[in-house]
């Protein structure tokens, strides 16, 4: 690991614990000449607070480290076997796995190495416990959060509803569906989401 991604999380750490108000301040002042690594801590801050764990926007350029980093990744991530990786953002990495009690594939994901803040590992309980209460069909099904251990301390996860199939865009597309169709499919996923904020879920979106 380089010294440039230790102090990458190690300001992440110590800037997502200010206030938003003097966050920039702080990294600008700690990073110095470095702009690219003051920009860097900016992005993962951004994603951060803009966005929830499970939502958030790939951030270019940001290697996950640890758990989680580009290339073939572990094969096993606690009691999961890892099968693919999915996606990386700027505060998690989604992988394809197999849970072998109950035997089900799920989708992983895993808090960015090195990012497990007091403030993260809060708003990751209090995510974790808000998701949990979601029960619809239109909404993925959370199966379980929690942390599993690895070198560098406890890692944290959510286990998920592991769903194929094409986008929505994709989908519509590939059935050439009519008005009609598109606004009926349209008002399923407006259910989901009124689901969603009936539950205390707020999409900044």
């Amino acid at each position: 690991m380089t010294s440039n991604a230790h102090r990458e999380r190690a300001l992440f750490s110590d800037a997502i614990d200010l206030p938003r108000g003097e966050r920039t301040r702080f990294v600008e002042a700690q990073c110095g000449d470095d702009r690219q690594l003051c920009e860097r801590v900016l992005a993962l801050l951004r994603s951060s607070d803009d966005t929830l764990f499970l939502s958030e926007p790939p951030v270019k350029g940001v290697g996950v480290g640890g758990v989680g980093g580009s290339g073939a990744g572990p094969a096993w991530l606690g009691k999961y076997q890892v099968i693919r990786l999915l996606g990386e953002g700027g505060m998690g990495t989604v992988y394809e796995a197999q849970q072998e009690n109950p035997r089900r594939r799920v989708a992983l994901k895993v808090l960015r190495h090195g990012l497990a803040s007091r403030a993260m590992l809060a708003r990751f309980e209090h995510e974790a416990n808000v998701l949990g209460q979601l029960h619809h069909p239109g909404i993925a099904q959370i199966y379980e959060a929690g942390t599993f251990e690895t070198p560098s301390g406890a890692q944290p996860y959510f286990a998920m509803e592991f769903i194929t199939g094409p986008s929505l865009i994709d989908f519509v597309g590939q059935r050439h569906l009519s008005v009609t169709q598109r606004l009926e499919l349209f008002t399923k996923v407006c259910d989901a989401v009124q689901h969603s904020h009936q539950k205390g879920v707020v999409h900044r979106d």
